[in-house]
């Protein structure tokens, strides 16, 4: 079903947006591979007018980004990440976690967020890497990856 991010994504994406993987797989002598498959990914949430500056303030860790700059994907919903996978959902699911080999958001460790809603959405697509681009370009994020 979709959100507020899934619905943002379509809309942005449009012809590289796919409901399914469909693909041809490429033999070599090396092996085989399969074509570029995955999808791109948001996390966001829902702030009160009065809270915003705030918490962009206290969290935001995208040195370049001003608050003027921060907007929201629809209502009082404003972006904290955008990501891609090539294995879709997989990186999506390892924010969730602190991990000491792999950078991750490590959401489980931010307590400030246990009281607020907190949606994510995910879309294959092709061009995994430009629709990334595409969404932080046209709806700046605020948190980045770090090692536990």
């Amino acid at each position: 079903m979709d959100n507020a991010i899934t619905l943002l994504m379509k809309r942005l994406i449009k012809d590289d947006y796919l409901d399914c993987l469909a693909g041809t797989i490429t033999f070599s002598d090396d092996g085989c591979k399969l074509e570029e498959r995955g999808g791109v990914y948001g996390i966001a949430v829902e702030l009160a007018d009065d809270e915003k500056k705030d918490f962009f303030e206290k969290h935001n860790r995208n040195s370049s980004l001003s608050f003027n700059e921060w907007k929201p994907i629809d209502g009082n919903i404003y972006p904290l990440y955008w990501g891609k996978d090539s294995n879709l959902g997989f990186r999506l699911y390892d924010h969730t976690k602190s991990r000491k080999s792999t950078a991750t958001l490590q959401l489980n460790s931010r307590k400030y967020l246990n009281s607020r809603k907190v949606i994510y959405g995910a879309i294959l697509c092709k061009n995994i890497a430009k629709n990334e681009k595409l969404l932080r370009d046209n709806y700046p994020d605020i948190f980045k990856n770090k090692k536990l």
